[in-house]
């Protein structure tokens, strides 16, 4: 084993921890699951919110790609609240912190996942409406990720929870882009970094 990594663990910064393990600030680590926990308990309102802040917080710490994916987990949830006009709002902030990812591809396939679920959910035209959004601030499409095949390798030296949130990570849940990076389902941080 290399020095300076533990098995599934990635790189280890001095000190023991992963870089970026506290990059969103004191009290992200329970802020990111206080927002979930309300989701799980049907308050979209209050996670839609939540996750907003949180993607406010990663945005100014220079972390777009953290930024998108919580944004999206907001609008996910303004969703459920019938506010199509504030769901948009919403996936109109969340482009804007796409539109600073080096990687157009991972936007692209996260709002096409996003578009999937609000037309599977009879949110036709919030959905056609970020799509357009999408085109004409990203020059994207909103595409659905394809199926990566990932060797084993990279699936068994997945971390058991992620650094940044805790969160425990699913290797058959967590989706892999085609340069071979994945993200934490919950927060959004690259796991293979």
């Amino acid at each position: 084993m290399r020095a300076g990594t533990g098995r599934g663990q990635g790189p280890v910064a001095q000190g023991g921890r992963r870089p970026g393990a506290a990059a969103l600030g004191a009290g992200a680590r329970q802020a990111i699951s206080d927002a979930h926990g309300l989701e799980r308990s049907g308050n979209h309102q209050g996670a839609a919110t939540q996750f907003a802040e949180l993607a406010r917080r990663a945005s100014v710490r220079s972390m777009p790609g953290v930024a998108m994916h919580l944004a999206l987990e907001g609008v996910r949830n303004r969703a459920q609240c019938d506010d199509p006009d504030a769901t948009i709002a919403d996936a109109i902030v969340a482009i804007g912190y796409a539109a600073s990812l080096a990687n157009r591809s991972k936007a692209s396939h996260r709002f096409g996942a996003l578009v999937a679920g609000l037309r599977a959910a009879g949110h036709e035209a919030v959905a056609t409406k970020i799509e357009e959004e999408l085109r004409g601030r990203l020059d994207v499409s909103a595409v659905a990720p394809l199926p990566t095949t990932v060797n084993r390798s990279v699936r068994r030296n997945l971390a058991t929870h992620c650094a940044t949130c805790g969160a425990p990570v699913d290797s058959a849940k967590v989706t892999y882009e085609e340069d071979g990076t994945a993200d934490c389902t919950y927060c959004g941080v690259n796991l293979l970094a």
